[in-house]
């Protein structure tokens, strides 16, 4: 008897298509992100350029290669495909790119989490059935989904348990501080604890406030060996920075502490300005030591994606609410308390830095703006651009005016704060004290505070006071070096990191009040200090080390241009500056003397 053997049918050309098709949009997608990541701004711009003229070429290859759709699955998987990619162009060309990557992988973190504990209850619960019919394969597929039950158990448990060890292993508020033994050696040891501008950013390791401190002693005292420790490290907040005093494994002599500057970037879970980005189910995700891992990490980074780029980009919202604020600083203030007292009980002598910024040329990052009405945010935008118009028109008068106006009715908008203390500023005379008050409540006010805010300087004052600590106030100090009083772009590179002469001057301070046992009477004891062109030379400051730290900071403004959300005209042309001078320092056509932003030949800093 013939039988007719069926053999099997390869598949449907369109249905190749389909499958293609989508492999094109999963590979596109994927050079997106990484040319988002590694390539320059000029190459991003070229690939978003030519992204659209590739999709439109793959989509006419695809077709007659291999025909048309002909099911209506078929046209709904490739409509959804190239949706898929245009969103993603759209989302590039209007800024929204890097908000909605965040998102994507927040969601992926979620449906991940559920499935590896849901699946691990499965199993069991089809253990359980599978024992009760007394069969193995009573459908066909349960061996293969106790398989994967039983891997994402065993996954589960491997996650949880290294998240655990994880958290254990990281500093509590600023406790569990180490016991040191004393070096009995002759070495005078200082420690130095912060972030980048204790780290010496962006001259590191040439240059920063501790090493000069540490050359000006050697200077004065040439038979004494002193030894820097320089723990600081970019980003650190307090508890970090003194979570890495464990490196140690001697007791220093000194401990110099700058900090301030980076609390609001850590424990970014708790605030308010990523609820956005949280989610309903996140209360019983947070019963899970991975996603509060993996979570804190993600919430370190949505701030710089949690509020999309747009038209209406200057009226924002509010960073927490005061209670939440008020723990922050209650906890600042136990963790700096917990350092002096260690500090203290070991005999270590403090000196804290109360830290300083650029208050009157480096415009607020986000404002909050309480009026939710959309007529209302555009009028407010429209006013503001006609106050930076008057203020380029130096109509300084009227564009004070203008600020007052949105302030009486937003007094906690901090773009009208900064405006105003233009305009005062510019005015001169009786307005200097009003200029110096706006400027203060527009950095404090910052709803993307990279500068330390008044409280936390004022904790700091307070508890080094507390513990008699030797205190160097970075502002006031700045503030005596001119004429004017205003702390600003002479003093800062990025608003944030001094600039060369700053921290000689605050380096200098510190070796000032730093005490050494029989200095006085010491016959050897210099009483003069290093001068600036003396230090620089010392630290082999070189026009290299400079034109590497401009580049740095090209970058750091190009950060901040990205995330201000008002205009980032002024920093983008603050970037091409230093871009400027770091082409013409490696060119040979300037030394470190000449560089104007430094102020090296200006002894006042006027």
């Amino acid at each position: 008897m013939n039988s007719t053997v069926r053999q099997p049918t390869a598949p449907p050309r369109r249905r190749r298509g389909v499958k293609i098709t989508l492999w094109f949009a999963v590979t596109t997608a994927l050079v997106v992100v990484a040319g988002r990541a590694y390539l320059s701004d000029p190459r991003k711009a070229d690939l978003t350029a030519v992204l659209p003229f590739l999709q439109l070429a793959a989509a006419v290859v695809i077709t007659w290669r291999y025909g048309r759709p002909e099911s209506r699955s078929e046209w709904t998987a490739l409509f959804l495909i190239h949706a898929a990619l245009i969103a993603l162009q759209i989302s590039i060309v209007t800024g929204t790119y890097r908000y909605w990557r965040m998102f994507a992988i927040q969601l992926s973190l979620r449906i991940a989490l559920a499935a590896i504990w849901l699946l691990p209850i499965v199993g069991i619960v089809l253990f359980a059935e599978t024992l009760r019919r007394g069969r193995l394969r009573w459908k066909a597929w349960v061996p293969t989904g106790l398989g994967i039950c039983f891997a994402a158990t065993v996954i589960l448990i491997g996650l949880e348990s290294a998240a655990v060890v994880i958290e254990r292993q990281r500093l509590p508020d600023g406790m569990n501080l180490p016991t040191l033994p004393i070096a009995d050696d002759g070495i005078f040891r200082l420690a130095a604890v912060g972030g980048s501008t204790m780290r010496g950013f962006p001259y590191a390791p040439e240059w920063g406030i501790a090493q000069v401190a540490v050359s000006q002693l050697q200077h004065r005292r040439p038979e004494q060996s002193f030894e820097l420790l320089n723990l600081a490290k970019p980003g650190c907040n307090l508890e970090t920075a003194v979570g890495l005093l464990k490196q140690l494994t001697v007791r220093p002599d000194v401990l110099i502490v700058y900090s301030g500057h980076n609390e609001f970037f850590h424990n970014l879970e708790e605030i308010g300005v990523n609820r956005r980005t949280a989610w309903k189910l996140d209360a019983w995700y947070n019963h899970s030591p991975t996603f509060r891992l993996v979570n804190n990490e993600l919430m370190n980074r949505a701030v710089s994606a949690g509020v999309p780029r747009g038209p209406a980009r200057l009226c924002g919202e509010e960073l927490a609410t005061e209670s939440l604020l008020q723990r922050r600083r209650q906890r600042y203030r136990n963790q700096l308390t917990a350092l002096f007292k260690w500090a203290k009980a070991l005999d270590i002598e403090v000196v804290f830095c109360v830290p300083a910024s650029d208050e009157a040329t480096f415009a607020p990052i986000r404002s909050l703006c309480h009026n939710a009405d959309p007529q209302r945010r555009q009028a407010i935008e429209d006013t503001w651009q006609e106050v930076r118009t008057l203020q380029q028109q130096h109509a300084w008068q009227g564009a004070l005016t203008l600020c007052k106006a949105i302030l009486r009715e937003e007094p906690d908008f901090a773009e009208f704060l900064y405006l105003a203390g233009r305009s005062c500023r510019q005015l001169g005379g009786d307005h200097t004290a009003a200029a110096h008050r706006y400027f203060q409540q527009a950095r404090d006010l910052d709803q993307f505070p990279i500068r330390t805010r008044s409280s936390y300087c004022e904790i700091g004052r307070d508890v080094a006071t507390d513990y008699d600590a030797a205190i160097i106030d970075c502002p006031q100090l700045l503030q005596a070096l001119v004429a004017d009083g205003f702390v600003d772009q002479r003093f800062f590179l990025d608003g944030v990191h001094p600039n060369l002469k700053t921290c000689f001057v605050l380096g200098t301070a510190v070796a000032d009040v730093i005490p050494i046992a029989n200095e006085q009477t010491n016959p050897t004891t210099v009483k003069t200090s290093l001068t600036l062109q003396d230090a620089l030379h010392q630290q082999n400051v070189t026009p290299d080390v400079l034109a590497r730290a401009y580049r740095t900071t090209v970058g750091v403004l190009d950060r901040y241009a990205f995330f201000r959300a008002a205009t980032d005209r002024d920093l983008k042309r603050r970037a091409e500056e230093f871009g400027t001078l770091a082409d013409q320092l490696e060119a040979g056509q300037m030394t470190v003397k000449d560089v104007p932003v430094e102020f090296l030949s200006e002894p006042d800093g006027d």
